[in-house]
């Protein structure tokens, strides 16, 4: 697919997002005048950056897109963050947030039906049990094996990461890309 394709593919999702920023009423008067300085409004201006941002479907052109990026690197690169999302993120073995939350439901999933085979074995054959606890092993072993590239992966920090928490915010971001996404 040609780039020309491709851009105009993306362009036939454009439909309006909503998001909530905090501003103090001096910084919206602040924006909203040069804004309008420029003819522009402040969506206008926020679909422009972001574009040139991410190199996305609207980009003002490559200088562009270098000092946005700048500008980014500048204000939030300086300290990475190696939390489990960015982990997910970045590791090539691993690219996909939500299959690691799948990974999570599946587990979850598999030890409600094991907490119910112990209440109600009669209602279980043994083939039943038996894939039941695989499913838990497997889930386990792959969980495990996650969890520890992510504590690897975070060797050189000061403070150990807290898992639970960790994960949390894995949840919550994946929440807000999605509010964000079907807005």
């Amino acid at each position: 697919m040609t780039y020309r394709e491709l851009q105009e593919q993306e362009i036939t999702t454009i439909r309006p997002k909503k998001i909530t920023i905090n501003l103090s009423e001096a910084d919206c008067e602040r924006i909203s005048k040069l804004c309008g300085e420029y003819g522009l409004t402040i969506g206008e201006l926020l679909e422009n950056f972001i574009g040139d941002l991410v190199g996305g479907t609207y980009s003002n052109g490559s200088d562009e897109g270098m000092y946005a990026r700048k500008w980014f690197d500048r204000c939030f690169a300086f300290f990475p963050n190696k939390g489990l999302l960015n982990y997910l993120l970045t590791w090539k073995g691993f690219t996909d947030v939500k299959g690691f939350l799948s990974l999570l439901e599946m587990l979850d999933t598999a030890y409600a039906d094991y907490e119910d085979y112990k209440e109600n074995p009669t209602d279980y054959d043994d083939e039943d049990v038996e894939y039941i606890t695989n499913d838990i092993q497997d889930f386990e072993k792959e969980l495990s094996e996650i969890k520890e590239r992510f504590f690897k992966y975070h060797k050189d920090e000061s403070q150990e990461p807290n898992w639970e928490q960790e994960v949390e915010k894995v949840k919550v971001w994946v929440e807000e890309t999605e509010r964000f996404k079907n807005e």
